[in-house]
């Protein structure tokens, strides 16, 4: 048999290839039977399990170790447990590419009110014909068929940051709403806050870091008051050794022309802390530095630090010890992250609260309000820093492209205050 036609009949599912060969035979028919699903949404799932395209997949799944979320969408969209399409159900052996495909993106288009889908319902659909039909389709098809892989919206929340004043404003917030719980347990929302913001890790990450990787010490810095009475740090000492961050203003002080202060202020550096999807491949991970420098964060998490470990606790924000998140692998993250999923959407919930007293307005803020925490600490970082993206990418990046692509860019107001530096 030629193999156009062989092509053409097994992208229409007449026949099938068996697993580990090179030999096609003709696909059983469903019979009538099988065609019917429950209405019960429960026997409805248990039954589309049972196909032979579903259990192809699943089995893949299991053998690389992948992800199974494209899976469970896919089977509540036959189940008829997608909220957009609760009325649809469908017998996945009976699907037929690409007459199947085409109707059935239709119909979701149409549900989702949208001429593109969502990149997580596109994802499901050919990652269901790629594993479960065995059909791989080029670009250009997924293209076509409108189940392309391209990511939406990339980098449209680059500049996400908070605005001048809002940061004391959500402080001043924490503080009045002391603990929130997080799956039944209650945590200081002040320092759930300043952690998750000065280390701007993954929303999942902040319950992995463990008491140990806390380090205090005193930096001594030397700064100077403008008339408006904002400082201006314009030397620090690091191991006794003066760091001068402004040489012509040290200098004026250093002659007596301008005064300048001296104080000591307590800082936190996390040593080894976790990160995932870190070089573009979505089983790294990988262990980087940060630092709070803001001694009202500083102070109570040292306090807080050492009230836990007096407790006999082993995590910052996670009460039971029996869990091992330090030797996290890439392969089990999946299983980890489902594990404190319900302390992450807690965690949400307060933000998106938080978020709306303090007046964010970009859409982030309460559409994934703990992703948001990790935008708003990088830019940060890059005010800071004045986006010394080197700098910043040391602290949880293997390349500045994804930095810059993802969370860097600057500002409307910063590109003001630079052009204003720069050309006055």
């Amino acid at each position: 048999m030629k193999r156009d036609i062989i092509t053409s009949f097994f992208n229409q599912g007449i026949i099938e290839k068996i697993d580990g060969t090179n030999i096609y035979r003709h696909r059983p028919q469903i019979t009538d039977e099988s065609k019917v699903i429950p209405q019960n949404r429960k026997w409805a799932a248990k039954k589309i399990e049972s196909c032979e395209s579903m259990i192809r997949w699943k089995k893949h799944c299991l053998k690389k170790k992948s992800s199974i979320d494209s899976y469970n969408q896919f089977l509540f969209l036959c189940s008829g447990k997608n909220k957009k399409l609760p009325n649809f159900k469908m017998y996945p052996d009976t699907w037929r590419h690409p007459s199947t495909t085409e109707t059935v993106v239709k119909q979701l288009e149409d549900a989702y009110k949208v001429t593109r889908l969502p990149s997580h319902v596109r994802g499901y659909i050919r990652r269901f014909i790629k594993y479960g039909l065995g059909i791989t389709l080029t670009k250009e098809d997924a293209e076509h068929y409108g189940i392309d892989g391209a990511k939406d919206n990339m980098g449209s929340h680059a500049t996400a940051s908070l605005e001048e004043g809002q940061y004391e404003k959500a402080l001043e917030f924490c503080n009045k709403t002391g603990k929130i719980k997080l799956n039944k347990e209650n945590f200081d929302s002040f320092l759930l806050f300043g952690v998750a913001y000065h280390f701007f890790v993954r929303p999942s990450v902040l319950f992995t870091i463990r008491l140990d990787q806390f380090f205090f010490y005193d930096r001594k810095i030397h700064y100077v008051v403008s008339k408006s009475g904002k400082k201006k740090v314009i030397a620090e000492t690091i191991d006794n050794k003066i760091e001068v961050l402004d040489e012509y203003v040290y200098d004026l002080a250093q002659e007596n022309k301008i005064e300048s202060f001296t104080e000591i202020r307590r800082t936190c550096f996390g040593k080894d802390i976790l990160e995932f999807k870190t070089t573009g491949k979505t089983t790294s991970i990988s262990k980087w530095p940060k630092w709070i420098r803001d001694e009202k964060i500083v102070i109570r998490l040292e306090e807080y630090v050492k009230g836990r470990l007096h407790q006999g606790k082993k995590y910052l924000f996670w009460n039971d010890n029996g869990r091992t998140f330090e030797d996290l692998t890439s392969t089990d993250f999946k299983k980890y992250d489902t594990t404190v999923k319900y302390h992450r959407l807690d965690f949400g919930k307060f933000l998106k609260i938080l978020f709306r007293e303090i007046g964010c307005v970009d859409e982030i803020f309460y559409k994934r309000a703990t992703y948001a925490m990790r935008h708003i600490g990088v830019q940060y970082w890059c005010e800071i820093t004045d986006y010394k993206l080197e700098f910043i990418a040391e602290m949880g990046w293997n390349d500045i492209e994804t930095l810059r692509t993802f969370y860097a860019r600057r500002t409307h107001l910063s590109l003001e205050k630079t052009l204003a530096r720069v050309i006055g």
